[in-house]
Order: structure tokens, then C-alpha cells, then sequence
């Protein structure tokens, strides 16, 4: 038994990359400053299986909840969207 991972599925890769959008286009039409990462627990890092997309870093983060991710940016108290869920 390995600590690897299961497969990544498709409708997970798709869901979860389509949430992440929706919140990096509201993050960025609502905040002054434009996002500079989208942070995701170690694990789910691994499972999205993205080091960028739309041009923005996905970054693993160990302070991000399992099943969650957040939109980072230079925005003093940058945690006001807070984390946000991805599908399982």
C-alpha cells in the first residue's frame, strides 16, 4: 500500500478547475489587486495535478483545509474571500 493518491478523475479535475476559475474572475473583478496564486492543501495539489493555470501559480499550501482552496494576493488581510470548497 502506498501514501500515493488515488487517480485523478476527470469530472474532478473539471469541476474543481471550474470552481477555481469562478473565483479567480470574481477575485479579480472585485479586488484592486489582481490574484498572484491560487493555494490548495499538499494533497489536493497533488490530486488537481496544475502548477499554473491562467498564467497564475497553484501553489500547495499545508494552512489550507483539505477539500479547500483560496485565491491569494497582496491585498492587505488578503484572507477577506477566505477559503473556499472544492468538489469531491
Amino acid at each position: 500500500m502506498t501514501d500515493e493518491p488515488p487517480p485523478l478523475s476527470t469530472e474532478f479535475a473539471a469541476k474543481n478547475v471550474h470552481a477555481m476559475r469562478q473565483a479567480l474572475d470574481h477575485h479579480n473583478a472585485t479586488c484592486e489587486f489582481r490574484a498572484e496564486a491560487i493555494l490548495l492543501h499538499p494533497y489536493d495539489h497533488h490530486l488537481v495535478g496544475f502548477d499554473h493555470l491562467w498564467g497564475v501559480p497553484v501553489v500547495p499550501d499545508d494552512q489550507i483545509r483539505t477539500k479547500r482552496f483560496r485565491i491569494h494576493c497582496a491585498a492587505p488581510g488578503d484572507d477577506l474571500e477566505g477559503e473556499l470548497p472544492l468538489d469531491d
